[in-house]
């Protein structure tokens, strides 16, 4: 007989809702002053083409690559097709953009929702798995951390990505406790390819997770002890369950690919494939290198590897020895994942050890494919760490369980609570946060748009904010070399290259730090065909600097 459930329980995960959306709202209003991370400002203005009616569209042109096809195929007239990021984050946004309009805060909010989401699934997953105390940790640790805290409020991809594929991870764990249903398999299947939709490396845990099935519907066909037998379908294989699975998964991510396949005539098609291997192995090296000439042409990342083997294998080596290094802090945590770790080996009941193993190998996939394909980014594996946590918290309560004096039990599990949550790596993230976002100002931006008519494009270092904030379509900033030899501002490539009428150019501050563009900016000006082209100037308070088009004047004035 099932008790009624008490009105604490009914409000627990509504609490944890609010406790998580609060701490990141607090956190957002006494840290961010917009928007600043340049992903987070493409996300947005893709999902304000979706609103407005314009499709997978994008106003920003990423790299040379990005125009190269535009002209290969006579787009640049049109609206351009969004080729580099993918749809996840802009469609979320996009809803709540319809809804109540497209601004820096609703983007924030976005962020929000999906991480107090998060928490709820993380209750409920610890509650039913290990206890209420644990699931109070796990909840705590995820909502206080510095880097959940940040990402929740910066725009990026990773809270959708990390809330679908927690949820994905979630189902999994319930086919391996013994529910290895078709309902189970299937929305496993669903949410993972949802979270692809929103990171391309969760791909990397397709292989595992069909592993995971396959063990779950042996081990229960073949009358194995299982701690919670809740439903199981005696008609159901090891065969159909990896087909209910993978049809799922597949049914989720075909319609980007067919758009993809209509585009861009390959149904995987995105130009981030043509930059990620050899980042980090170019001349000025890193990715972020600005000449032109690493990516004039279309290079296939198989062609590179083949033709490049020991650059690739250097970087491999490179970004696995940062991960081994950054591993027991990975996202701002204080040895949680080694204690997570540990629950391969120590008994926190047989579905978690399994559960562990699975998860600590999806990692290990993860981290093996993408340290060839980009620079270390932490943020590759961010989408791990909840369930690292829940497992974590596992580990510990099931320490602690050994203690006999249970009225210590709780105050030392909450003691290790505090200390494994690093609270105080959040002010140094707050402080991060708050200067970041006060890089792009709102002063410069009005500036450019009433300067530059509503079709113009604008060339610069900071395209992303531009698109984002005056509407203005834009091109990232590259260096070219002129008849000397010397570096110059690409931008009289760009008009006959692919025939762009350029309205203004827009150097940051940041850029202009730099000697390379300050000399390329100097040599540029020395051009009487830059000059005429963009004879009107205005230098900010900062040291930022416009060159923009004025068809009354035909000489360079200073204001």
């Amino acid at each position: 007989m099932n008790a009624k459930p008490s009105i604490w329980s009914s409000l627990a995960a509504p609490g944890v809702f609010l406790v998580t959306a609060a701490t990141l709202v607090l956190f957002a209003v006494s840290s961010v002053h917009g928007l600043w991370r340049a992903d987070a400002f493409d996300y947005a203005q893709i999902a304000r083409e979706l609103t407005e009616g314009n499709g997978f569209t994008s106003r920003q042109a990423i790299y040379v690559l990005h125009l190269r096809f535009l002209d290969n195929h006579q787009l640049i007239e049109e609206a351009w097709p969004n080729l580099h990021r993918f749809p996840l984050p802009s469609i979320c946004m996009a809803v709540l953009f319809f809804f109540f309009g497209a601004s820096d805060a609703v983007v924030v909010a976005y962020g929000i929702l999906f991480n107090a989401a998060t928490s709820v699934i993380l209750w409920f997953w610890a509650r039913h798995a290990f206890g209420v105390l644990p699931a109070l940790g796990v909840v705590a640790l995820f909502t206080f951390n510095p880097v959940f805290l940040e990402n929740g409020c910066s725009g990026l991809a990773e809270p959708p990505v990390v809330f679908f594929f927690t949820l994905a991870l979630y189902w999994i764990f319930r086919c391996l406790r013994g529910d290895p249903s078709r309902r189970s398999i299937i929305l496993a299947g669903v949410f993972l390819g949802i979270a692809a939709l929103g990171r391309t490396n969760i791909l990397f845990s397709l292989p595992i997770f069909v592993a995971a099935i396959v063990f779950a519907v042996r081990k229960v066909r073949a009358g194995a002890a299982s701690e919670e037998l809740v439903r199981f379908d005696p008609s159901l294989s090891w065969v159909r369950g990896t087909l209910y699975f993978v049809s799922s998964f597949v049914l989720v991510v075909s319609p980007w690919c067919v758009r993809n396949l209509i585009v861009a005539g390959s149904p995987f098609f995105s130009l981030h494939s043509y930059f990620l291997l050899p980042a980090s192995k170019l001349p000025l090296g890193n990715k972020w290198d600005s000449s032109l000439y690493w990516v004039r042409n279309f290079v296939s990342p198989l062609r590179y590897a083949m033709e490049n083997p020991g650059v690739v294998w250097e970087k491999w080596m490179t970004n696995v020895g940062a991960l081994v290094q950054d591993f027991p802090f990975l996202g701002m945590t204080w040895g949680i994942p080694v204690i997570a770790l540990l629950g391969i080996f120590i008994s926190t009941g047989r579905a978690t050890r399994v559960f562990a193993a699975l998860l600590f190998s999806c990692f290990v996939v993860n981290a093996g494919l993408v340290s060839c394909s980009d620079t270390y980014f932490d943020k590759y594996h961010y989408q791990f760490l909840p369930a690292i946590m829940l497992v974590a918290m596992g580990v510990i309560f099931r320490m602690l369980q050994k203690i006999g004096n249970e009225k210590i039990r709780g105050p030392i599990f909450f003691l290790l609570v505090a200390v494994l949550a690093n609270i105080p790596r959040i002010f140094d993230a707050h402080k991060s946060t708050a200067q970041a976002g006060k890089r792009y100002r709102a002063p410069h931006m009005r500036f450019v748009e009433e300067n530059t008519s509503p079709d113009g494009i604008i060339f610069s270092d900071q395209s992303f904010a531009i698109t984002w904030l005056t509407g203005r379509r834009s091109v990232r900033n590259h260096l070219d070399r002129n008849m000397n030899g010397l570096p110059v501002l690409s931008t009289l490539f760009f008009e006959k290259e692919f025939g762009l009428s350029l309205d203004g150019i827009y150097l940051s501050r940041q850029c202009l730090a730099k000697e390379e563009w300050r000399e390329a900016l100097g040599n540029s000006l020395k051009d009487d065909r830059f000059v005429a082209r963009f004879p009107r100037r205005k230098r900010f308070e900062n040291g930022a600097l416009f060159l923009y088009r004025d068809p009354v004047s035909d000489s360079p004035q200073i204001q």
